[in-house]
């Protein structure tokens, strides 16, 4: 026992230089593993973040098809459902209900072709600056009732 006291006590400056560099090399290890952990978390957000804001703008985009296609939205008459309400019996309830409410009780608001057409445009701004949007905003041009022209110039700047 003295005479390992003794080999500390006359090693103390190797010892001490061994211990610094071996608690340092812990603590390295821990801050590389701190920092894996926390980027690992970061990029998780970053993921999640992104995949929010591509849900919102398809959202945006299908709202704006919406409109280049001429509907504006939608009203439900309440009156057309009370009087369907009156003639039907409910007690034989179908899925056959539904689409007769939707022809009979869903009236929707047409919109003007200076506004499907500049939403036809609009909708060529937004896919050239999301990539995301482009097919989709190809296929859409192709299938909406716009001035050809307009239709024609849409599908130049996307397919280029």
């Amino acid at each position: 026992m003295e005479e390992t006291i003794n080999f500390i006590i006359c090693n103390a400056d190797e010892l001490s230089k061994i211990a610094i560099t071996l608690f340092g090399s812990i603590t390295a290890i821990i801050a590389v593993l701190t920092y894996k952990s926390k980027a690992k978390v970061e990029k998780s957000l970053i993921e999640k973040n992104e995949a929010e804001i591509d849900i919102k703008l398809i959202k945006q985009f299908s709202e704006l098809i919406n409109i280049a296609n001429g509907r504006s939205g939608y009203l439900l008459s309440e009156n057309a459902i009370s009087e369907y309400f009156k003639l039907k019996d409910i007690k034989n309830y179908s899925q056959d209900i539904n689409k007769e409410l939707e022809s009979l009780a869903i009236l929707t608001l047409p919109v003007g072709k200076a506004t499907q057409n500049a939403t036809a445009i609009a909708l060529t701004d937004f896919a050239l600056k999301n990539p995301l949007l482009l097919k989709a905003t190809i296929n859409g041009i192709n299938e909406l009732p716009i001035d050809e022209n307009i239709k024609t110039k849409c599908l130049g700047r996307l397919n280029t």
